[in-house]
């Protein structure tokens, strides 16, 4: 027999399993080819528990988990995260009034019914939500009598013009030209903050359910088809919920992916039986991936979609390398489970060292 040096015949040909010596190669090797079958029923057991776990996984974002929680900052907004209510995770509605500006009786009409709905929206910290209308936005100026304040919103508005003036002068000594109001006066903000949990449902925000909510509820039904009335929207919830409608988009790629990943691993091995195996495996271990993170509570996010696509990537990619070790033996004579073995690298077979630059084979290898 030839030494074991760059040759794909160092190994022997053993054609009759009967041959073989069962106790060769490491524990670990036989104690998976000696008990294939108890493996193989494990790993089925597993699969079918894990695909089960894998269903129940709900595909969120945590905005804290977002942020970089090692930066002092950071950290010291954390530490005192019961004090600084409303400065967290926030949406931020912009209303734009586009032929006018926002002292026109039927805007502020038109923004108080956005706010009203803005406010009953499940998971609103609604002592902590700020626009034109919330009487938590005051303004405080300071006369020879002392401290003088109120809300923005005049208690006696009724859209007259003189309560429209006393509105102008209330957002400039409040001094909200810049924050909630636009420098041309042609938009306002109203800021909404969200909490953790809902306290009606004890659940973490649905992000996608609060983004189509705040579409079908605020810009579907306020944005004019004129454009006098824009709505626009910015905040963390915001990005998380038009990600979570590209999700739907996203596994069509993979399923794009899987097709050209089938056909390329067919055109290399012209087996479908080889094919079929390499991609089946490979989808187990997404499978075992998705299962594993719903067992130990941990929920994918919009950010990590990808890493199933990683991790079927390199399960295609070692099967294959596998795969051709193995045919590349069967080939030669050996037998499929000895071929196995040897390609198992446990054996200290060159199979898997060798199996990258090795011609293509011809024929099925099953």
């Amino acid at each position: 027999m030839v030494a074991p040096t760059a040759n794909i015949e160092s190994m022997p040909v053993i054609r009759n399993l009967a041959d073989f010596d069962q106790e060769s190669g490491n524990g670990l090797e036989r104690l998976i080819f000696n008990h294939r079958s108890v493996v193989i029923g494990a790993c089925a057991l597993i699969t079918i528990v894990l695909f089960a776990l894998a269903t129940r996984l709900n595909l969120n974002a945590s905005y804290e988990k977002m942020l970089p929680q090692g930066h002092p900052y950071v950290s010291n907004y954390l530490a005192n995260k019961s004090q600084l209510r409303g400065l967290g995770n926030t949406l931020r509605v912009v209303v734009e009034n586009t032929q006018g500006d926002i002292f026109d009786p039927e805007y502020l009409d038109t923004l108080k019914k956005i706010n009203d709905e803005l406010f009953l929206t499940p998971g609103v910290d609604r002592a902590w939500v700020k626009s034109l209308w919330m009487p938590v936005v005051r303004w405080v100026e300071v006369t020879e009598e002392g401290f003088s304040g109120g809300p923005v919103m005049p208690d006696t508005y009724d859209g007259s013009a003189k309560s429209i003036e006393r509105l102008r002068g209330n957002v400039l000594r409040a001094g909200l030209v810049g924050n909630l109001v636009a420098n041309d006066f042609k938009s306002s903000t109203i800021v909404v903050p969200l909490l953790d949990v809902d306290p009606a449902t004890g659940k973490r925000i649905n992000y996608g359910e609060l983004t189509k909510s705040i579409e079908q509820n605020v810009r579907a039904k306020f944005e004019t088809a004129d454009g006098k009335y824009k709505v626009r929207i910015i905040g963390f919830a915001k990005i998380i919920g038009e990600l979570l409608d590209g999700v739907l988009q996203v596994m069509m790629y993979f399923a794009i992916a899987f097709l050209i990943a089938a056909a390329l691993l067919f055109n290399y091995t012209r087996c479908w039986r080889s094919t079929s195996l390499v991609l089946f495996c490979s989808l187990i271990a997404v499978v075992w991936q998705m299962g594993i993170l719903a067992l130990i509570g941990i929920g994918p996010d919009p950010f990590s979609v990808l890493v199933p696509f990683l991790i079927f990537a390199i399960g295609v990619s070692h099967g294959a390398q596998k795969m051709n070790g193995i045919m590349q033996d069967v080939g030669r004579g050996t037998h499929k489970l000895v071929a196995a073995r040897y390609t198992s690298g446990a054996s200290s077979s060159p199979a898997s060292r060798r199996c990258s630059m090795a011609p293509r084979a011809s024929s099925c290898c099953w």
